[in-house]
């Protein structure tokens, strides 16, 4: 089973099989992460995916950049089948996807028991 960790510094983490490779997504010109990244962390958090609908102004746009990541995840991790299951309009990861514990915010029990 592959699984795909959504981290920091527009990473992705991607284990199968005992064996770990790491990949991270460009900057854009304005120095934010791509569109893929926020659609991983999308997907990470909400573990599905939704193209906006046929007659919003940006179905084209977002469509494709959907279907980028699809194509991306596809040469990252060599699988026998598509990434994604589709389900009444519904993309659901054929893999596991997570947010990275590297993303996740301090426990307040953490901030308790610190010294000063």
């Amino acid at each position: 089973m592959v699984r795909i960790e959504v981290a920091s510094g527009g990473r992705l983490i991607l284990s199968s099989d005992g064996q770990k490779k790491e990949f991270r997504f460009p900057k854009t010109s304005r120095k934010i992460h791509s569109h893929g990244y926020a659609i991983m962390m999308h997907l990470a958090v909400h573990q599905e995916w939704r193209n906006p609908p046929s007659n919003a102004p940006d179905h084209d746009k977002v469509r494709k950049r959907f279907l980028r990541v699809e194509e991306l995840l596809a040469d990252l991790v060599p699988v026998p089948t598509e990434p994604f299951r589709r389900v009444r309009g519904v993309f659901v990861p054929v893999f596991k996807i997570a947010v990275d514990t590297d993303l996740a915010p301090c426990s307040p029990s953490k901030h308790l028991h610190r010294r000063f």
